[in-house]
């Protein structure tokens, strides 16, 4: 078998480099569609009691996973100059587009009594935005005295006040998810500038975007590193510039088609697949370094390239095949558990830990014979 693979490596490096190069371009294509996870993936499975009440929960009551909080400690809101600061913050948040809803003590409603027509009619606290200090002061007479709001809107204890922004569900599935939420933000940033008052963010579309964010960092972070560490690695081991770069090339297709995988399959990047190229890294630096010292080792015995590299084939392929699948086995136990994020993990890891094998067999010794 191996000897078979051996011939059929040398007699078609030509057709191999190509069939490698158009599934690379392939697999970049489909990469570069790879959205990142902006829903915090369930690490329970769907038949557990919690999960289960839960779903119960949000069927009865909705979810507030579309809403943003802002939340302020100001004494002094209702002084003229912060309470206008804060109505036109309000109303400002209003004309973000994929802002739905805002809710404030500057734009809440009162529920009115109607009996002429026997309804409820439901006003608004703030007819306008005050323009002196007294109607200011009337304003905070009505808004503290409606105790519904309490806890709520403002807490009279602690003189805290909350803005409440909904979110549009269809723009918090995309990557257009962040845009919207940076603009809120950067309004916040202005009116805690204005006012001098420190405002506290949170909210689970926030939360989902400042992971989201930290995640896309820290993939392109990791891979970089991890490229850096094992460059310099394999520089002090063999001090050749062609072996660290013939072995980063198979290293960098390697990531190439992982991420294509996660495209193939139509999954997203979530916390943990988002750690599979940088792992793809190590194990690909581990293959190189197998067969680079075996076919140093054969060069050194008797000077014959393309025997060297025939030997390197056929005796560190099978070891190096038995040390992959192991892995790939290690990593295809998770597809076996019923959580989707790690299933999800156990498929594409499982998979380019093989085809990063595949890969390191078939170039590496083409690489090195037209060096």
């Amino acid at each position: 078998m191996w000897k078979f693979l051996v011939r059929f490596i040398f007699r078609n490096r030509p057709a191999i480099l190509i069939a490698i190069g158009i599934l690379t371009i392939l697999m970049a294509w489909l990469g570069s569609g790879v959205q990142l996870s902006y829903n915090n993936s369930r690490m329970l499975p769907a038949d557990d009691p919690a999960v289960v009440e839960y779903e119960a929960f949000k069927k009865l009551f909705g979810e507030d996973g579309s809403v943003m909080m802002i939340g302020v400690t100001n004494p002094d809101m209702f002084r003229l100059d912060q309470f206008n600061a804060w109505y036109d913050l309000t109303y400002d948040m209003t004309k973000i587009d994929g802002v739905e809803g805002v809710l404030s003590i500057a734009k809440a409603a009162n529920i009115v009594k109607n009996d002429s027509l026997r309804k409820y009619d439901f006003l608004p606290l703030v007819d306008a935005k005050p323009t002196t200090q007294a109607q200011a002061d009337s304003l905070k007479e009505k808004i503290l005295s409606l105790k519904f709001y309490d806890g709520l809107l403002y807490n009279s204890k602690t003189n805290t006040f909350l803005l409440a922004i909904t979110l549009n569900k269809q723009r918090l599935n995309d990557k257009s998810r962040l845009v919207l939420t940076d603009e809120i933000v950067a309004r916040a940033n202005a009116y805690a500038a204005q006012s001098g008052q420190e405002l506290h963010i949170s909210g689970m579309p926030y939360i989902r975007s400042v992971m989201a964010r930290t995640i896309q960092n820290e993939l392109f972070l990791f891979i970089f590193l991890s490229i850096l560490i094992a460059a310099i690695i394999l520089f002090l081991f063999f001090r050749s510039v062609k072996i660290v770069a013939s072995s980063l090339i198979v290293v960098a297709i390697s990531i190439i088609f992982t991420l294509g995988l996660v495209g193939l399959f139509g999954y997203k990047i979530s916390i943990l697949t988002g750690v599979i190229p940088s792992l793809i890294v190590v194990i690909a630096i581990e293959n190189c370094i197998y067969i680079v010292n075996k076919y140093h080792w054969e060069f050194r015995l008797h000077g014959n390239k393309i025997l060297g590299l025939s030997r390197v084939v056929q005796r560190i392929g099978f070891a190096s095949l038995m040390v992959n699948t192991a892995t790939a086995t290690g990593f295809a136990a998770f597809i076996l558990v019923s959580n989707q994020m790690l299933r999800e993990f156990g498929i594409i890891a499982a998979i380019s830990v093989m085809v990063e094998y595949i890969l390191c067999i078939l170039l590496l010794p083409i690489i090195f014979s037209y060096m």
